[in-house]
């Protein structure tokens, strides 16, 4: 099981703009869910306005093997060419996003898990180069270990921020920073 790891992205451009990519990079299907906007399938998650596929922004290849087993032997006969080792490698965790919702005009949160998405959002600022996007991340069964906000313009990451404060502070940090509103 893993740690769930709350986000939330915060979108600066013109109203149109921003309503334009929250439309572009949400899970709309036809997708099956372990695919386009997972968890685990048999949580029953539900995707939809507010949500956000990886795939829209790293498009996991047709070739990737859903089927194969993850232990050893079987990553070695396939090549790593499988969902787990792509997902971890290309997105930087296990799962696509998912629980996402709509919480402001501008913003929406959602979970991964293990780990923020850095490498999805880095993506994400270079496909939409004209629109500012503050990221902000809590890892919600490990408080504080991965914990921190970052401003992203065209691809680089302008500002970030991961506090090294005791305990008590990381939590505090994140409750405000990635809190559902």
């Amino acid at each position: 099981m893993p740690n769930h790891v709350m986000n939330r992205l915060t979108f600066r451009a013109a109203q149109a703009r921003v309503d334009q990519v929250l439309a572009e990079i949400a899970y709309a299907g036809p997708l099956p869910v372990e695919i386009a906007c997972t968890g685990p399938p048999e949580k029953g998650v539900v995707c939809g306005p507010g949500t956000f596929d990886f795939n829209k922004v790293i498009p996991m290849p047709d070739d990737i093997d859903w089927s194969a087993p993850l232990y050893a032997e079987a990553y070695v006969a396939i090549e790593g060419r499988n969902w787990y080792h792509w997902s971890l490698v290309n997105w930087g965790t296990k799962w696509n996003s998912y629980n996402g919702s709509r919480t402001g005009p501008n913003s929406i949160s959602f979970h991964t898990a293990w780990l923020p998405v850095l490498r999805v959002i880095e993506a994400l600022s270079r496909k939409y180069p004209d629109v500012e996007i503050e990221y902000a991340h809590c890892d919600t069964g490990d408080w504080g270990a991965h914990v921190g906000t970052s401003t992203w313009r065209n691809g680089d990451c302008v500002r970030a921020n991961s506090p090294k404060a005791p305990i008590g502070g990381r939590i505090t940090f994140c409750l405000r920073r990635t809190t559902y509103r």
